[in-house]
């Protein structure tokens, strides 16, 4: 649980931090990433809801399972 919630922490300081809030890479996850795979999948559905909270969104528009 500890892992998980770091993982969340750094994506919510990338969000606030205003240079990297503007990079595209920082306001999407490809949920078939191995990261978020081994780190964030296992806590679903309480990361994912966390997720969709800070605005992120599930992308149809590709095969990867972009937020």
């Amino acid at each position: 649980m500890k892992t998980q919630r770091k993982v969340l922490k750094i994506v919510t300081k990338n969000l606030a931090d205003p240079v990297k809030s503007k990079d595209e890479k920082y306001r999407q996850l490809k949920w078939q990433n191995d990261k978020i795979q081994q780190k964030l999948v296992p806590c679903q559905p309480h990361a994912l809801a966390y997720l969709q909270a800070l605005g992120f969104t599930n992308s149809n528009n590709d095969d990867e399972g972009t937020l």
